[in-house]
């Protein structure tokens, strides 16, 4: 037991001094910060992960994530530039389906993205620049999919929303969450990245709504956050990062990164999590109701799976955010009260806020106490 502490100790210790080495000194703060080897880590800490989101993070065979073969880093620099060169000038500038420039790790629309292939070739550590949000038909072509044997941790559904980010190495992406789906990346070609992960409990939560919207926040969290974890990915591998987990990556040799988003019977908790700390406040318009979406497609998965509890629990930790939102976006508050309705009608369950009434089933009492901003004033009297 010694010696695998020690040489994950060595390990880490190798892989901070890399960063150090690439990304400054004033990275040197992560030598002095409790951080775990993905596979190394402590029960406490593996605690914090199983009891805020989906799972741990995890490293699968990125080989298996294909129907075939991988793409070639050389296709998918074929398809960036014809998806640059026939970008279309219509597109509104906010659109989550369009990629975008970044430079020093902000979204800068004035950036030149063929600059961006140029550092492919020749990095520059003081003006990095890389791409996100690329739609390169090579992916869906090849068939990117989440691995059978991701199976044994989580089961996913409603994989979705395929992208290619391009980064040059020296490209910093600082801590951020992905609107609370989970996800699944893997880099193409020489491409080698180090994360750090941390899980959604309320503690980092709180840290991440106290600097929300402000840059910096790896380096001004660190010493707050807890639960953090290493992982270094290259093309053999692909990373599962579960839903809510404030992730940041550096590369340290330039490539391609395939991502996928998708859901899990146990992430509901995560998304509610992420809107009850409002970390959805001060995103774009679109990509806030891509977060709620998200909320409405787990919804969906879990009471599916007919994990009714689970979605109650999830519900009432985010109703009156999510009454706000329903009260303003009809689509979705029609299309939520009608996947309640759906799989929730003979529920014989009893509901944890201890109001209801020892003569009222499981749904009138959810209907009229908990679904109100869901419910059209005819609906509610009728509950009544």
């Amino acid at each position: 037991m010694e010696t695998v502490q020690f040489e994950s100790q060595k390990e880490l210790s190798s892989i901070l001094r890399e960063i150090q080495t690439n990304f400054g000194p004033k990275y040197g703060v992560l030598f002095k910060c409790h951080l775990s080897h993905w596979n190394r880590m402590s029960d406490q800490n593996q605690d914090l992960w199983l009891k805020s989101t989906s799972s741990a993070p995890r490293l699968l065979d990125g080989s298996h994530c294909w129907r075939g073969r991988a793409p070639l880093a050389r296709e998918l620099f074929m398809d960036t530039i014809k998806e640059i060169s026939t970008e279309n000038s219509t597109t509104q500038k906010s659109s989550e389906s369009r990629f975008r420039a970044n430079f020093q790790g902000e979204v800068d629309e004035a950036f030149d993205p063929y600059l961006v292939l140029s550092q492919l070739i020749d990095p520059d550590p003081n003006k990095p620049g890389f791409l996100t949000g690329l739609r390169l038909p090579s992916i869906d072509q090849f068939g990117f999919r989440s691995p059978c044997d991701i199976s044994s941790i989580i089961e996913p559904f409603d994989e979705t929303n395929n992208q290619v980010n391009l980064t040059p190495k020296y490209s910093f992406v600082d801590l951020h969450t992905d609107y609370g789906a989970d996800g699944l990346s893997t880099v193409i070609g020489e491409c080698r990245k180090i994360w750090l992960l941390y899980p959604p409990t309320d503690n980092n939560l709180n840290a991440m709504k106290s600097i929300d919207g402000q840059r910096g926040k790896l380096l001004r969290l660190v010493h707050q956050l807890e639960g953090g974890v290493l992982v270094e990915t290259t093309s053999s591998h692909a990373i599962f990062i579960p839903a809510g987990c404030a992730h940041a990556t550096f590369t340290l040799q330039g490539g391609y990164l395939v991502t996928k988003d998708f859901t899990t019977v146990k992430s509901l908790n995560a998304i509610a999590s992420f809107i009850v700390y409002g970390l959805d406040e001060t995103l774009p318009t679109e990509a806030r109701e891509v977060c709620f979406d998200w909320f409405e497609r787990c919804l969906d998965v879990t009471l599916a799976q007919q994990h009714v509890t689970t979605a109650i629990s999830a519900w009432l930790k985010a109703e009156a955010k999510l009454a706000s939102w329903a009260s303003t976006h009809r689509r979705w508050r029609v299309n939520v009260r009608r996947l309640w309705e759906h799989h929730c009608q003979d529920s014989v369950v009893s509901c944890p806020c201890d109001l209801q009434e020892p003569t009222s089933s499981f749904f009138q009492h959810f209907s009229s106490v908990h679904m109100g901003s869901l419910l059209s004033s005819s609906q509610l009297r009728r509950c009544r």
